[in-house]
């Protein structure tokens, strides 16, 4: 994903929005992948684990939960949650930076996230006019 970002930013330039969309989820994506990576071809010292429900000695029983070595155990189900959201958002936010990409260059668009969605259309981005960019005939 990295090489990705650094190809899309050679050929946009570095202050375009998409390219900044993209670099500002590399290292989250990285993450991901790294979980992936290290359950199916982690080394000796470096592994992911999962750890079944477990009953503390509180008496008091903990959720399921993962690590990879040299990090805290972390809640697999509150992890999944935020994974699911963040590849969501990733997936929507690459097709409407493409979206953009392809259209006319005659109307300054803006890239932007939605900070708040309608639950009923959860759209996360959209592509609206740049009134600052906007050159209007005199």
């Amino acid at each position: 994903f990295h090489l990705l970002a650094k190809d899309v930013e050679r050929r946009l330039g570095s202050d375009n929005q998409f390219v900044k969309f993209v670099n500002d989820y590399a290292d989250g994506v990285t993450k991901v992948v790294e979980l992936r990576n290290f359950q199916e071809h982690g080394t000796p010292e470096k592994r992911l684990h999962v750890e079944n429900f477990r009953l503390m000695p509180s008496n008091q029983i903990r959720a399921p939960v993962w690590y990879i070595d040299g990090e805290s155990p972390r809640d697999i189900a509150s992890d999944m949650t935020s994974i699911s959201s963040f590849l969501i958002s990733l997936a929507e936010g690459v097709f409407v930076g493409c979206v953009d990409q392809r259209l006319s260059q005659r109307f300054p668009l803006c890239f932007e996230l939605i900070e708040t969605p309608d639950p009923k259309v959860p759209v996360r981005f959209r592509l609206t006019i740049d009134s600052s960019k906007l050159v209007l005939p005199s």
